[in-house]
């Protein structure tokens, strides 16, 4: 999913089955805000894999379009754990307002 989510301008088809390869490929590119609305902290594990891969790729060019369709993933799957439910819906706040601030950062994205 990671080499998928490199290609600029093509989205993965993110679905229920594919969601959590999609979230972990994520993890290491696109920044999500953390729960208590802090700004962006870098992990050393993203940074060591972001900073090699933006090298030779624009590494928002390529995962904001993913990041847009795990956010369109999280509001449309249904789950009928409560627990679960409530865990996607913080995700997708997070990931929305997240996807705002790299779009602002990066207008020529």
């Amino acid at each position: 999913m990671l080499r998928h989510v490199l290609v600029p301008w093509d989205p993965p088809d993110v679905s229920d089955r594919t969601l959590p390869s999609a979230k972990l490929a994520l993890s290491c590119l696109f920044p999500v805000l953390p729960a208590d609305g802090a700004p962006f902290t870098a992990t050393p594990a993203s940074t060591s894999i972001r900073k090699p891969l933006g090298m030779f790729c624009n590494i928002e060019a390529a995962a904001l379009p993913t990041a847009e369709a795990l956010l369109v993933e999280y509001e449309k799957t249904k789950v009928k754990v409560i627990k679960d439910k409530r865990r996607r819906a913080e995700c997708a706040v997070r990931l929305k307002a997240s996807i705002d601030v790299c779009r602002k950062e990066n207008t020529e994205v």
